[in-house]
């Protein structure tokens, strides 16, 4: 009976660590709020997702005139900010298409994070001075967009992205 009973118990493990992976893959998205979310040992706000024609006057040399940038703005409620920072989060459109930032503000302070250069568009949108912004080159054309944490969680960005 005992051998019966660990045989079952063996094989039923690596079920149970895939139905685990699974369910990690299929997670629903956090809709995107002003409120705090929690993620990863941070609790945050997103308090702005803005698009302009440049970022704070730098752009990529391979930015098409069918490109936008776009600002993801966080105020960092908890959790160490140079850990947040290194998150370096990606995004993603509808089209399962992944973008990397190009930059990131913090504390008044650009930091590159590819390569760009200095553009003749100074650009509308600036992040406050006191939250941690990434910046990236997206589609116009795109309308949907979710961020992706290292973690495997993601978030919605639908319900504040002004259209």
């Amino acid at each position: 009976m005992c051998r019966y009973f660990l045989t079952k118990a063996l094989c039923g493990l690596p079920v149970l660590l895939l139905v685990s992976a699974l369910a990690a893959l299929g997670q629903a998205p956090i809709l995107a709020s002003k409120s705090p979310i929690s993620i990863a040992g941070f609790t945050f706000r997103i308090t702005a997702v803005a698009f302009d024609q440049s970022a704070l006057g730098f752009a990529p040399p391979e930015m098409k005139e069918s490109d936008q940038v776009m600002f993801i703005e966080f105020e960092l409620l908890a959790g160490d900010e140079e850990n947040f920072k290194d998150l370096a989060l990606q995004i993603a459109a509808e089209s399962g298409q992944r973008y990397k930032p190009v930059l990131l503000t913090a504390d008044g302070v650009v930091q590159m994070l590819a390569t760009v250069t200095m553009v003749g568009r100074p650009g509308q949108y600036h992040p406050q001075k006191e939250h941690i912004a990434w910046v990236y080159v997206v589609p116009r054309s795109i309308e949907t967009f979710q961020v992706h944490f290292p973690t495997g969680e993601t978030i919605d960005l639908g319900p504040l992205i002004e259209k």
